[in-house]
């Protein structure tokens, strides 16, 4: 923007806000103007309607005095002073007319003036009159409840009540607000010729009106009843505008009224004040001209100083400007007017000697100022592909930002960056632009192995994008420490051959782009493995958790599945026994059949497998002559469409277990990161089968030891006391038969001590026996059951308490082993402790799990006792399985004070 421009808009914008201020103040003026008409015809609608409600409040007093006087006794059959009461009442009386007299039932007794045709006759029909009346109460309506005119009056009336407070009769009279000069009591102000007050009553009815008589004949006074009515039972003083209908030359017309209302006090009704929109507000009106008129004046006023002001100001320095732009232009020779003897003539006069300076000296610049522009754009240039290349490496932005900064280099449109593929060694067009990748793929055909230099190839072709065909196409390599990763090929129109300069530029731009390359790849390898090795420990922890072979081989093969993106996936196992090969677990789009299929060694992919003990691959199955095709497997393949197959030995040292391979639909080479891939896995699953199956043997062996404790138990427990049983049976035989009864009652005892300790001894290995193992239930419903039935055998009350549930969650291996510890020490509570109560524990202390078994037995010295006692041989076997699961026992036990054993397991064991 010109300063000239500036200056006239810094100044517009202060008269703008000058302007504004004075407009804000101006419409505050006016609105409290206008506010202040409206109110002053809110207050003299009050007035009106205070003037009204001091009318009625004056009749209302005058009947109420007039029915307290004692004179007359409407309960007489004499209503003559009553009557001639009435009629004097009726002279001095100047607000009520007419006035009237009822008896107790409300018929008329007699009028002032005189309606003779109502004598004897109920003056109204209105429910509300009379129940009111009756009640004692006075009655004012502004309504025709009672009503001798059939004009729109306010009908007042008060009870007449004898001494023990009974209605005698009614007394009342009518307020015509618009007979005589009763109207000058709601004439307003003078507010103007449209001006005029009305008092209305509940249903909106005009009960008087200042209107003239014209006007007031109109059918003006219900048009708005339903409004007014809406007002008066709101009760609140109010202003808003509305229209009302009046009679022109041209007939009747809408017009615009300002309306101020106020409600009565004494009875349901309300003043109003109506007048013309244009005559109310009319000096608002006239003040708002006068501040738009004077507002212009300023406003032109101060235009005209602003434009005088600037021009003064602006056109010293628009020649000076001018004066600057032909200098930067490069014209010299025109001198510059220093005519001004201010600030701006002495800028004038130093313009005018940079000017000859300049002249002077530009011959011997200008070709080290193009020199240094050249050097300059090379340096941004390259700064710019080192800023592509230092941002986030993602591969195809580097490409992408690379090949637009080499196009706007040199100002050209159309170009590509081709990058070179190991598997298979091939040049891949990555990105491009300006031009279709066939036409691009076409030019690279030119030149499939890019070199280190800088090479210009002629190329023309019919199919080019351009108007003009591409007549010379420069291809830049991409290089980083010496290796070539691609390339780069710009299209120039024309017979361009690109000096050493744009040669020399194009080659370092080829090394910092190749640079950028290399990196963005070894992020996106880094990444890529970093993905791998997160998958490859997630499904080694899944496998890892488990110990059934067939859930470890499905979930092996659904994630090589995934992993590698096949379509389908397939482990193998050698059967040793026969000497096949068969599929054991499948994932994917493969036919249940495979699992029924068996291969010889050698035979098909998995059998060349298990032959060579390496990965095979197969790029197309049907058609692979490497490969020794079987009828039934080759019909599965073709059945499911299976094509490009990948498997790799299962292996354990030098030991072959199987093959785990993956498949697809389409013919495909496979890399061989997914070579190793798999392998990876292949070798987690070895591991893992071979771990379930060394499981499977522990639990072998851990059955075949238990079953050699038991043997030993039986010889060494109950085989002694069946020997001891056979002896002392002969012994009973031969007292018995030399008539030593005494002695034979004796031995039958110890025989019976004997038999009852081997039952218990009996008793409690086949509650052992049939304790179920945590393989099938939890540790502890496993322990309440064993406990229970401890309890109903030895009679003693057993505690199962768990402090912390952490201290039960293990792996079956170690449950096993936490049960059978138990179970020793409850059997050597009931063989030796004598314990009255017993306590089984779990806690967590300090990261460990405490399981404790503690009794109120007879203890014993565990310093003293026998190394070949049964008690010694119990203890270690605890200890032994203890250690065997990571963990240790102690016993603290003293002869009358009870015996504790203590197992502790680090929580990590429960993982």
């Amino acid at each position: 923007m010109s300063l000239k421009k500036k200056a006239g808009l810094y100044g517009g914008v202060g008269l703008l806000i000058l302007v504004g201020v004075l407009a804000f103040l101006g419409m505050r003026a006016i609105d409290k103007s206008t506010q202040r008409s409206l109110d002053e015809r809110v207050l003299i609608a009050q007035t009106v309607a205070q003037s009204v409600d001091q009318i009625l409040s004056k009749a209302l007093d005058d009947l109420e005095q007039f029915a307290a006087l004692q004179a007359y006794q409407l309960g007489d059959r004499d209503p003559a002073p009553e009557i001639h009461a009435v009629d004097e009442f009726y002279r001095w009386s100047r607000t009520l007319t007419p006035i009237f007299l009822l008896d107790r039932e409300g018929k008329v007794i007699h009028t002032q003036p005189p309606y003779p045709e109502l004598v004897g006759k109920p003056l109204t029909d209105d429910p509300r009159a009379m129940a009111n009346l009756k009640k004692l109460l006075p009655y004012v309506s502004g309504t025709l409840a009672i009503n001798l005119t059939q004009t729109r009056v306010f009908t007042v009336a008060v009870p007449v009540v004898g001494e023990k407070r009974e209605l005698l009769g009614v007394v009342g009279g009518s307020v015509d607000l618009s007979r005589g000069g009763s109207t000058g009591l709601i004439d307003p102000m003078r507010l103007g010729k449209t001006a005029y007050a009305e008092i209305v009553d509940e249903d909106g009815w005009v009960m008087a009106t200042t209107k003239s008589q014209p006007e007031a004949a109109s059918t003006e006074e219900t048009e708005y009843a339903a409004h007014f009515a809406t007002l008066v039972k709101a009760r609140q003083a109010t202003q808003e505008t509305c229209y009302r209908c009046h009679a022109t030359e041209k007939g009747i017309e809408r017009r615009r009224d300002v309306l101020a209302f106020a409600p009565l006090t004494i009875i349901s009704g309300g003043a109003a004040i109506r007048q013309s929109e244009e005559e109310a507000l009319a000096p608002s009106q006239e003040l708002l001209r006068d501040m738009l008129l004077s507002g212009g004046l300023i406003s032109l006023l101060g235009i005209g100083l602003i434009w005088i002001a600037t021009q003064g100001l602006v056109r010293p320095i628009v020649q000076l400007t001018a004066a600057s732009r032909r200098i930067s232009e490069g014209e010299f020779d025109t001198e510059i007017a220093t005519t001004r003897a201010d600030e701006l003539g002495e800028l004038a006069f130093a313009f005018d000697q940079m000017r000859l300076k300049l002249r002077d000296s530009i011959e011997q610049r200008e070709e080290r100022a193009q020199e240094s522009e050249k050097r300059a754009q090379q340096l941004s240039s390259l700064n710019a592909v080192a800023a592509i290349v230092s941002r986030p490496l993602d591969l195809d932005r580097v490409l992408g930002d690379g090949l637009e900064e080499a196009l706007r280099i040199l100002g050209l449109a159309t170009g590509g960056i081709w990058l070179k593929e190991e598997e298979p060694p091939q040049l891949t067009l990555k990105t491009y632009r300006g031009a279709s990748r066939q036409w691009l793929e076409g030019i690279a055909r030119l030149q499939q192995e890019p070199g280190v230099s800088v090479v210009v190839l002629p190329y023309q072709d019919a199919t080019s994008p351009s108007s003009e065909e591409p007549s010379s196409f420069v291809y830049v390599p991409l290089v980083s420490k010496g290796k070539v990763l691609g390339a780069m090929g710009l299209a120039s129109p024309g017979q361009h051959q690109f000096d050493p300069q744009e040669r020399e530029l194009l080659a370092a731009f080829g090394h910092q782009l190749g640079v950028g390359i290399e990196n963005a790849q070894l992020f996106q390898e880094s990444q890529r493995r970093e993905r791998e090795a997160h998958t490859l420990n997630r499904i080694a922890m899944d496998i890892s958790r488990l110990l059934d072979l067939n859930k470890i081989l499905d979930t092996v093969v659904e994630s090589a599945r995934q992993v590698l993106g096949a379509d389908a996936a397939m482990l193998s196992l050698w059967d040793n026994i026969s000497g096949d090969i068969y599929v054991k677990a499948v994932s994917g789009s493969v036919s249940p059949a495979f699992t029924e299929l068996r291969l010889g060694i050698g035979e098909g992919i998995a059998g060349k497998v298990l032959s060579q003990g390496r990965p095979v691959i197969s790029e197309d199955y049907a058609n692979d002559p490497d490969i020794i095709h079987t009828r039934e497997g080759d019909d599965l393949v073709r059945k499911d469409g299976l094509k490009a197959h990948l498997v790799v030995p299962l292996k354990i040292g030098e030991v072959i277990l199987g093959s785990l391979g993956i498949a697809n639909k389409q013919a495909q080479p496979f890399r061989e990161r997914e070579v190793d891939l798999l392998q990876q896995l292949a070798n987690q699953a070895a591991v893992a089968i071979e771990n379930a199956r060394l499981y499977a043997q522990v639990e072998e062996m851990a059955v075949l030891q238990e079953r050699q404790r038991i043997a030993r138990e039986m010889h060494d427990g109950l085989g002694q006391v069946l020997a001891y049983l056979r002896l002392k049976s002969r012994e009973l035989q031969g007292l018995l038969a030399s008539n030593q009864t005494t002695q034979a009652q004796e031995g039958v005892a110890e025989v019976k001590e004997v038999v009852d300790s081997a039952y218990e001894e009996v008793r409690g290995g086949v509650l052992a026996l049939r304790a179920q193992t945590p393989s099938q239930a939890g540790l502890i419903p496993l322990l309440k059951d064993y406990v229970e039935g401890f309890q109903s055998q030895t009679g003693n009350p057993v505690a199962l308490i768990v402090a912390d549930e952490r201290a039960t969650q293990f792996p079956p291996r170690v449950a096993i082993q936490l049960v059978r510890v138990i179970q020793e020490a409850l059997a050597n509570v009931r063989k030796h402790a004598q314990a009255s109560k017993v306590e089984v524990s779990f806690e967590v202390v300090d990261e460990q799990a405490l399981i404790t078994v503690e009794d109120d037995g007879v203890g014993f010295d565990p310093t003293q006792m026998a190394f070949d006692s049964p008690f010694h041989f119990g203890l270690q076997t605890m200890k032994e399985r203890m250690e065997s699961v990571g963990g240790s026992l102690t016993t603290d036990s003293r002869p009358g004070s009870g015996t504790r054993i203590i197992g502790k397991l680090p929580l990590s064991m429960s993982r």
